[in-house]
């Protein structure tokens, strides 16, 4: 198996994990205030349209620049929307209890590491720039 059909499958296994993480984190979400229910719902939403979209993206690639730019573009989005829990949730304004805070932190968190090695990675193995 080639580095680029490798890189392949692990992206796909990074976006069906962020899609299954931040769905969690919107249905946790649901359990707190309303502020919070909006946020993740907004965060969460975006992330997880962006990691379906690049799914879809990165089966479609034909060539390893096409796999590398789909990559590259659904890691930052998440990487960016991921400091949204991480940075928000235990924000006071948003008054979010123990369990989203702490699913929020968690899930902000792994995807934060994962995107950052996964882009490294991507860099690497395509030579495809760290930029957008």
């Amino acid at each position: 198996m080639s580095d680029i059909a490798k890189l392949k499958k692990n992206i796909n296994l990074v976006f069906l994990i962020f899609l299954v993480l931040n769905l969690v984190a919107i249905a946790i979400s649901a359990t707190g205030s309303i502020r919070t229910l909006y946020l993740f719902a907004i965060i969460g939403g975006m992330a997880a349209i962006v990691s379906v979209f690049s799914l879809i993206r990165l089966s479609l690639a034909a060539s390893t620049t096409m796999v590398g730019r789909a990559a590259m573009q659904g890691l930052w989005v998440n990487c960016s929307m991921a400091l949204g829990y991480f940075l928000t949730a235990p924000s006071s304004y948003f008054a979010s209890s123990a369990i989203v805070w702490g699913v929020g932190f968690i899930a902000g968190g792994v995807v934060f590491v994962v995107s950052i090695y996964m882009l490294i990675m991507v860099r690497r193995t395509t030579g495809v720039p760290l930029s957008i």
